[in-house]
């Protein structure tokens, strides 16, 4: 099955710089229990990575979700190795200032801190999220990312986010190709006009997809 990444950006709503943070999330809701999503459009296909968006209505509120695969040529183990490289991680995650790993539950789940930097007058963001690695099938790997904001005390002068989930799917295509597809929802409402808002969503998705497939191969 192949899993969809959801970035959720709601109408006649804002700053950007809150909404590329769904970037790092994992699908973790059930799309059959919301109503009738419209189709995928194709936003962005470019070097192999392609983005997509589609309206969805949930809870009674209509949301915007992004979709981002693309292909690599790299092993799964090499991939979740990338997610948890401390040294290298904000040279792809687009806006992260800092990069740690706070705790770790064996190899196969760990507590992460992130701090976004933002430009004046806006305030940093941070976010503690927990990662688990499930293997779903014999070619299929996925990195399940939730948001623990209570799981390291507040920062002074830095936002903390308070909701994020995020997957991560790696799918073994042979030969040593992967299919990625990322995830992504977060229930932040943002505040600029869609037509300003989703070109920055959807252009930063893909500079971090491409970041993320540089360090891998």
């Amino acid at each position: 099955m192949k899993i969809i990444i959801p970035i959720r950006t709601y109408p006649g709503s804002s700053n950007y710089y809150s909404l590329w943070l769904s970037f790092f999330i994992a699908l973790s809701f059930s799309v059959e229990a919301q109503t009738q999503p419209t189709d995928w459009e194709l936003k962005v296909d470019k070097n192999g990575i392609q983005i997509f968006t589609r309206w969805i209505e949930s809870n009674g509120q209509k949301a915007r979700e992004i979709k981002a695969t693309f292909k690599v040529s790299a092993p799964a183990e090499k991939l979740t190795t990338v997610l948890k490289d401390q040294e290298h991680a904000t040279d792809w995650m687009a806006g992260a200032k800092t990069f740690n790993i706070l705790t770790e539950n064996g190899p196969k789940s760990w507590y992460s801190y992130t701090e976004f930097d933002l430009p004046w007058p806006l305030q940093n963001q941070d976010l503690v999220t927990l990662y688990k690695i499930e293997q779903a099938d014999t070619k299929t790997t996925k990195v399940k990312v939730e948001a623990f904001p209570n799981y390291r005390p507040a920062v002074s002068n830095v936002e903390r986010i308070q909701h994020f989930e995020a997957c991560w799917t790696f799918v073994d295509l042979g030969n040593g190709t992967t299919e990625v597809t990322y995830c992504a929802f977060t229930f932040r409402k943002p505040s600029t006009p869609r037509w300003i808002l989703d070109p920055v969503v959807q252009n930063t998705l893909w500079k971090t997809m491409s970041g993320f497939r540089e360090q891998a191969e």
